[in-house]
């Protein structure tokens, strides 16, 4: 920041000016994402919530959050279709909680598709599976363990061409955890990564620390 300053001050002409603090106000917005995720991961990591579990309308949820990643996907310079899969009537979950995982793994899979990402719910087996797809390049086995720790990235251009700070999938292992489930990556059919969400809320011993509320 201190250097693009220099630059802008010293710039001989306004189009470069105008170039220098271009940029300086897109690393503005990077460090107000950083500081927002890394507040939000301390946040998640020292509270003992209480869950409000309660039946989540499946229709109208996964409706708002592919609103929200066509939101983020448009202002990318690709276009990727967000597509949601119901295959449930409604799901038991803390609704702010859950909403914010599957708006990280749909982040994710927004800026790592090439064209396509899809969003499903589902049951079986007395578990409620969360499911996000998308068409890119996949993550490695070796790899896909390490990603739910914080601050854990891709050293390969999946990664880096697309930012983050290796904080999101943290958030999600952890709400996933509070739910008694888990969170993993695999091969999706699509070709690209598939992350999902499992849990069973007729379980009623939330790890972690987190309690249930009805």
């Amino acid at each position: 920041m201190r250097f693009r300053h220099e630059l802008a001050v010293t710039a001989p002409t306004l189009a470069e000016k105008n170039a220098e603090l271009l940029a300086m106000d897109s690393a503005i917005d990077q460090l107000d994402e950083l500081s927002t995720e890394l507040l939000e991961y301390a946040r998640l990591d020292r509270e003992e919530p209480k869950l409000a579990i309660a039946a989540i309308d499946v229709a109208p949820w996964l409706e708002e959050l592919v609103a929200e990643a066509q939101d983020v996907a448009c202002s990318t310079v690709r276009t990727v279709a967000v597509v949601a899969r119901v295959g449930v009537d409604s799901v038991d979950g803390d609704h702010r909680y859950l909403s914010r995982a599957a708006a990280n793994l749909l982040r994710n899979g927004v800026h790592y598709a090439r064209s396509q990402v899809e969003i499903s719910v589902n049951t079986e087996n007395g578990l409620t599976i969360l499911t996000v797809d998308d068409d890119g390049a996949g993550i490695p086995v070796s790899e896909r363990e390490h990603l739910f720790e914080p601050f854990s990235r891709l050293d390969k251009s999946r990664d880096r061409a697309s930012g983050g700070f290796g904080i999101g999938l943290a958030i999600v292992k952890q709400i996933a955890r509070w739910h008694g489930g888990t969170a993993t990556i695999s091969d999706a059919p699509l070709g690209g990564a598939r992350v999902q969400i499992k849990w069973n809320c007729n379980n009623k011993m939330m790890t972690n620390g987190a309690r249930r509320e009805t």
